[in-house]
């Protein structure tokens, strides 16, 4: 299991918004287990994206939908975020800036095109 923050482009493709360009795949953070219902963030690149909230969780958006998928393990993204074709969502989580609980099952997904990188070519 993995934990995707918002929604994916159809192409599987993310975006490194960093320098402009698309990584091979679909950008993850690795996670565990942390009871019945529990998810714990895990791996150097959700330990980078975590810092600005550790003693600060009210800037934490709870509007922001999180993921908890599968998918083919593909690579490795800029972050050293593990990246994933053919990505399956399963369960909506909540994060509260340590961890993340369940909040049911997903039933459809929209997906996010890349509308301001014209190089994307999935067809919606």
């Amino acid at each position: 299991m993995y934990l995707r923050r918002k929604e994916w482009c159809k192409c599987e493709r993310s975006c490194n918004a960093a320098i402009g360009t698309f990584e091979y795949a679909v950008s993850v953070y690795e996670c565990e287990a942390a009871g019945p219902g529990k998810w714990r963030g895990r791996g150097g690149a959700f330990d980078k994206h975590a810092r600005p909230f550790k003693d600060k969780p009210y800037l934490l958006d709870l509007r922001q939908k999180w993921y908890l998928v599968t998918g083919e393990h593909v690579g490795t993204g800029a972050d050293h975020e593990p990246l994933l074709k053919e990505v399956t969502p399963h369960k909506i989580v909540v994060w509260n800036g340590e961890l993340f609980s369940e909040d049911g099952d997903v039933k459809s997904i929209e997906y996010d095109p890349h509308p301001r990188f014209p190089n994307c070519t999935c067809s919606l």
